[in-house]
């Protein structure tokens, strides 16, 4: 007995929903940004090992995030961790360079 023709709904995958709720983006997080970042990038931002972070990671020290056996770092979170490592006579805003990074690449 054949299969009738039907189509899958205009809505299945997320397509041609016409009553589609945006997702607010917190400030400072663009698209072309990662939320969460991975060992490598918590390194490469702190300016530490990938072995000192797993570390880092490890005991908590960093604010860290489960998705199934991958652990991530939010970025926000970071940056919060970092303000409250800085003593407070180095200033209020100690990375905001980080928190920005598409306004030096629409500056080239």
């Amino acid at each position: 007995m054949p299969l009738g023709t039907q189509r899958a709904s205009r809505g299945w995958r997320g397509k041609g929903k016409e009553n589609s709720t945006q997702l607010a983006v917190p400030p400072g997080l663009e698209f072309g940004e990662p939320w969460l970042l991975d060992s490598r990038g918590v390194a490469r931002l702190l300016g530490i090992g990938r072995t000192k972070t797993f570390q880092m990671m490890a005991t908590a020290e960093l604010p860290t995030v489960r998705i199934g056996r991958c652990v991530r770092v939010p970025r926000e979170a970071l940056l919060s961790w970092i303000a409250r490592q800085v003593a407070p006579e180095h200033g209020t805003e100690p990375v905001s360079w980080l928190r920005n990074t598409s306004s030096k690449s629409s500056e080239r």
